[in-house]
């Protein structure tokens, strides 16, 4: 399952620990600690993903970053990425929200969060929007919900995907192999919530808009 994702291109910044000069006066050196290493800001145009790794994308095909993984060698399935304005990527694994190098896929968790998730979507306000079973403003800093009331029921969703004039669009499975999962369509300032219709697709698990269009993806393309 791939996911596709356009952002503003920032430039690539690795912070570089300069070199020290000599120590010739016999005085014990310095020894604290150098600075940790920044996170870099997504430098790519698109990024996609699977539940276990990060891939950019290039004319002939996406090129593998790496595998998602924690410090201690774990690998937790991402089911959405969100990049935000200035190139942060992040990550969400149900109940738990990370911050990715764009660079090998490293994982650094941010925050905790009550509720399980199951997309994200930046707007161009950079407020970041979860859906999991209901819509939610999320704060990537402390995990806390905000949830948005919407006149219809959020119910096992997938990717979440926004467009530029602000509309939401989310796939829900209907469990059904002939009809396939439904495309909801979410107006967050009113709570709107209209299902446009079945896809004719089961097991829609990723979705991204590009041009103007929703572009949607299964486990086999």
């Amino acid at each position: 399952m791939l996911y596709l994702l356009l952002i503003g291109c920032n430039e690539n910044f690795i912070w570089e620990q300069p070199k020290q000069p000599g120590n010739d006066s016999g005085l014990e050196e310095d020894t604290e600690d150098p600075p940790e290493e920044s996170i870099p800001p997504a430098a790519e145009t698109i990024y996609l993903n699977t539940s276990g790794s990060l891939f950019y994308w290039i004319d002939s095909g996406y090129i593998e970053i790496g595998q998602f993984t924690l410090p201690d060698g774990q690998q937790p399935n991402i089911t959405d990425i969100a990049i935000n304005s200035e190139g942060v990527i992040l990550g969400v694994s149900t109940n738990s929200l990370y911050q990715i190098h764009p660079q090998n896929a490293e994982l650094s968790l941010l925050s905790t969060i009550d509720e399980p998730l199951f997309g994200l979507a930046f707007d161009h306000q950079d407020t970041l929007y979860a859906t999991g079973e209901g819509l939610y403003i999320l704060t990537p800093e402390t995990g806390s919900l905000i949830e948005i009331s919407l006149n219809g029921d959020l119910e096992s969703t997938s990717d979440l995907v926004i467009f530029p004039n602000g509309e939401l669009y989310c796939f829900s499975r209907s469990f059904d192999a002939i009809l396939g999962d439904i495309l909801i369509k979410i107006e967050p300032n009113t709570g709107n919530y209209e299902e446009i219709g079945y896809t004719w697709i089961e097991g829609i698990t990723g979705a991204a808009s590009a041009y103007d269009y929703l572009v949607a993806a299964t486990d086999s393309g």
